[in-house]
């Protein structure tokens, strides 16, 4: 079985998170929402101290550590768990994609996630579905 840490995010973690938090708002959600509102969120939730700031009064922030296995162990350890999964179309298809790396369309993207979830499976992009996988 694949290990995965999973622990509350330290004050010193703070600036990683921040260039992590970067670097995924600004390859996910471009065409989705302007460069600018990009920028405004990223200024608005994560800087440093403020981070920092929400660590110290008792906020959660969790991190997990597993290096490129994280998604194949999403897969397997947290799917089968879960009842209700509502990714955007960018999550779903990269929980879906195959082990080739194929990027599937979002009807195919629901039918796997469908698939490895416990109940339903939601992809929220056009067109959102629902898929019952048994009650």
């Amino acid at each position: 079985m694949r290990e995965i840490e999973i622990r509350l995010l330290r004050l010193d973690e703070a600036e990683a998170l921040v260039e992590l938090a970067a670097s995924i708002w600004r390859a996910c959600f471009p065409g989705i929402i302007s460069s600018e509102q990009i920028e405004y969120m990223l200024a608005q939730r994560y800087k440093p101290g403020l981070v920092r700031q929400l660590l110290a009064r008792g906020d959660l922030w969790l991190a997990a550590l597993a290096g490129d296995e994280l998604i194949a162990i999403m897969r397997e350890l947290l799917m089968p768990q879960t009842t209700v999964l509502t990714p955007n179309s960018l999550e779903a298809r990269r929980l879906a994609e195959s082990d080739e790396g194929e990027a599937p369309a979002l009807d195919v993207c629901g039918a796997r996630l469908a698939a490895l979830a416990r109940r339903y499976g939601l992809s929220v992009g056009p067109p959102p579905r629902v898929r019952p996988t048994g009650c």
